[in-house]
């Protein structure tokens, strides 16, 4: 996303007008979610300075700053003082329309400890979550026919 994230945080990159993440939280808002944790790290000054307590959006926004990035894992980890009831954990760069109370449903209906939502995706070897190598990106494949490749190292 750069150069648009050079003084901007991916969160807070404008889509129809209005940070990517106020979609996200207005989203969880309208699936009955009002208080939010948000573990950040680079340019989270904006963040704060935006959005404040939340109240603007009908939610109560925490903060919590992480020296350097944790990843998802880690990030949850240092928000666990927060986390005394059944919660949802999500990525504030990623867009997505998810049904938060249909899945929270299912989550108790099953009485889980943990419901992991996933995406298919017709062809995972480009998505965010893999890069492939610079020989990967100049093969063209048949639709109809499917290659099986190595994860790059």
């Amino acid at each position: 996303m750069r150069p648009l994230t050079y003084n901007t945080p991916k969160p807070m990159v404008p889509v129809l007008n209005l940070p990517f993440l106020e979609h996200v939280i207005r989203n969880l808002k309208e699936h009955n979610v009002t208080e939010i944790v948000m573990a950040q790290h680079y340019l989270a000054a904006s963040m704060r300075a935006y959005f404040g307590d939340g109240s603007k959006l009908g939610v109560k926004l925490y903060y919590v700053m992480e020296e350097s990035p944790m990843g998802t894992a880690g990030a949850v980890k240092n928000v666990e003082d927060f986390l005394n009831c059944t919660f949802f954990v999500l990525n504030g760069d990623i867009f997505h329309n998810r049904d938060f109370t249909a899945m929270l449903k299912f989550h108790r209906k099953h009485k889980a400890k943990a419901t992991i939502v996933l995406t298919p995706v017709e062809d995972p070897r480009f998505t965010a979550w893999s890069r492939p190598t610079s020989a990967a990106r100049s093969r063209v494949l048949p639709r109809n026919r499917k290659q099986r490749m190595s994860p790059p190292t």
